[in-house]
């Protein structure tokens, strides 16, 4: 029961994870104008989203990388937020 419940909620998460990558994307199309961009931002979403399948799928060896891809990109998105903050104003 615990395991089966478990294994819903993990591929639920990884399910969402992928979503939220791919509505990330979104915004990440509109700052950049080259091609060269436009594909690395593609090549890495392609990746990201292809991992979290193959977990769901339990491919073997994937849930790790899966894990890995999504600590990795909430690290890269965490690390630079104080120095936004510091560079912010109000804007009332």
């Amino acid at each position: 029961m615990v395991n089966a419940l478990s294994e819903r909620v993990s591929k639920t998460l990884v399910l969402i994870a992928c979503a939220c990558s791919l509505i990330e994307a979104l915004p990440e199309l509109g700052v950049s104008h080259a091609y060269a961009a436009l594909f690395t931002l593609l090549a890495a979403k392609f990746v990201v989203v292809c991992t979290g399948l193959a977990a769901v799928a339990k491919a073997r060896f994937v849930c790790e990388t899966s894990a890995f891809l999504c600590d990795a990109s909430g690290l890269a998105i965490a690390l630079p937020v104080p120095m936004e903050f510091n560079q912010s104003f109000p804007i009332a």
